[in-house]
């Protein structure tokens, strides 16, 4: 794995996980819009498609207002690190 992507782990773990379990239980949008925003910046700055692709399906869903969908998408970002682990191998 490379230090980059070492360093994009520890953030998403560290920092981005607690405000995932804080915002998932509410979903207030504000706090999902920017949460998702923080994730594809992070994504653009670590050239990682797997975050941007999942901000952007966020952000296009808050914005139609899919609640469903919205909710198990936003449900799904501890999973993109096991995905980032996978691709680094």
């Amino acid at each position: 794995m490379t230090a980059r992507f070492s360093e994009l782990i520890q953030i998403m773990e560290n920092e981005f996980i607690p405000e995932w379990r804080d915002i998932r239980d509410t979903l207030i949008f504000d706090d999902v819009e920017e949460f998702a925003s923080q994730v594809n910046r992070q994504g653009l700055k670590f050239a990682c498609e797997i975050l941007t692709d999942w901000s952007g399906t966020v952000l296009r869903q808050l914005q139609a207002m899919e609640l469903e969908n919205l909710s198990s998408v936003f449900g799904t970002f501890p999973e993109l690190i096991k995905q980032i682990r996978q691709s680094e191998k």
